[in-house]
Parts: structure tokens; C-alpha cells; sequence
């Protein structure tokens, strides 16, 4: 029996039920790959939306990408809305050999060391849209192989004066350098190891947790590297 719930249904404060953060670069996304066990029959969207195979066509403008599904409530049927906002989801990989994490919102890229054995450990935060907030800069060490990111103009171009390659804008910050995050945006968090003897000495989390275990274990809290949208 079809219920008369809608959960998300008053979207005047973006009051969506769940808000699905994809790349900026996909044109559709396969939602039946995406969540295990969707009932793709039970999947409407304000764009194309392809029953058979699952996949759903984005809009070119992300706040006109919704789509609805039938959940189960209280013994009756409630639709669930859903919101799709282009942003960028950043892929964190580690590589076992060198201790590095790196980030990247590239699925190119990620996909390529991805091959060369580096280890897929899912996305790390979600960044927002290029060229809107704040630019994280993006350098590379070809002597120890590490990469560092920063909001630092100045630290930025001093490494770039002791051999670091610069590699541009990484990703955008919603909020600006030394801000405290907005409402709704989370903190990443900076870790140095000081015991680090080339790649793999800066870590960036938003996980409180993992930030903890990293300064008990002698890790060095450096603060707010910059913010994100998730």
C-alpha cells in the first residue's frame, strides 16, 4: 500500500532526504552499481533514467538532478528524494612501498595507480566545484617522490624555491584559508610525521579518530589544512 510520506519532499532549505555528492566530469551515473540491492523499478527522476540498466543522466545543472525511490516505513511505502550535486569527491589511494597518500579527484588518474599498485582506500572528502571557493595547491618532491597540498600562497612558492614541482590547483576549499567551516562543511585536518624520511610525511583527514591515533603515535597536529563540502 502506497503511503502518504514523502521524505524530503519540502526542498525550500534543500531539505532533501539524502544529497549525493558525483564528479563534475560524469555525464550519468549507474545507480544500480553505485548502492547494492536498489530495486531500480522502484526509481523515478526529474531526468532520463534508464530502468534496465540503472543508469541515470545528469543535468547540466546539478540542483536540476533529482530522483525519488519507494522505501519501506512503518509497514507502508514512503518515497525517498534525492538530490545529486556536482562537486569532487577526492579519491584517496595509498601506496604500500612509500608510505604516501595521495589525493585526487581525477578517476583517470586514480585509475592509473590504481594499475601501478597502489591502494584504492575509497574518497577522502568531497571537495567543491573547479574554480568556485578557495584553490588547494598541488606540489611534487621528484627527490622523494612525495606530493604536498596547501592553501599557503606563501608555502606554496617557497617549496617551489627548494625544487618542489609545481603541479597547480589541486582542488577548491568552500571556505577560505584560516576560515572556521560553515555551516554544513567539515574540517581537514593537517598531521606531520616528523620520523618521516622522504614520501608520506603529511597525512589529511577528516576522520577525528584517525587524527588522534596519528599525534598518540607521535604525529604532529598542524590544524585545519583547509575545508570540504563532505
Amino acid at each position: 500500500m502506497q503511503g502518504n510520506v514523502s521524505l524530503g519532499e519540502n526542498d525550500i532549505k534543500d531539505a532533501y532526504a539524502q544529497k549525493f555528492y558525483v564528479s563534475e566530469d560524469l555525464v550519468n551515473v549507474n545507480l544500480a552499481e553505485t548502492f547494492e540491492n536498489l530495486d531500480v523499478t522502484a526509481v523515478s527522476a526529474t531526468t532520463k533514467f534508464d530502468a534496465k540498466t540503472g543508469v541515470l543522466n545528469l543535468a547540466d545543472k546539478a540542483d536540476d538532478t533529482v530522483y525519488t525511490y519507494e522505501v519501506a516505513l512503518r509497514g507502508k511505502t514512503a518515497n525517498m528524494k534525492v538530490k545529486l550535486v556536482k562537486a569532487n569527491p577526492m579519491n584517496r589511494l595509498y601506496n604500500p612501498n612509500s608510505g604516501e597518500h595521495f589525493y585526487t579527484a581525477d578517476l583517470k588518474e586514480k585509475d592509473a595507480l590504481v594499475k601501478l599498485g597502489w591502494n584504492d582506500e575509497g574518497y577522502g572528502w568531497v571537495a567543491e566545484k573547479e574554480g568556485k571557493g578557495s584553490p588547494v595547491y598541488r606540489l611534487y618532491n621528484p627527490n622523494s617522490g612525495d606530493h604536498h597540498y596547501t592553501m599557503d600562497k606563501n608555502e606554496y612558492e617557497t617549496l617551489q624555491v627548494y625544487g618542489w614541482k609545481d603541479e597547480k590547483v589541486g582542488w577548491y576549499s568552500p571556505d577560505a584559508k584560516g576560515a572556521t567551516p560553515a555551516e554544513g562543511h567539515v574540517a581537514v585536518c593537517r598531521q606531520y610525521n616528523p620520523y618521516a624520511n622522504g614520501a608520506g610525511s603529511h597525512n589529511y583527514t577528516t576522520d577525528k579518530a584517525e587524527n588522534d591515533y596519528l599525534c598518540n603515535l607521535g604525529w604532529v597536529y598542524e590544524g585545519i589544512a583547509w575545508t570540504a563540502l563532505q
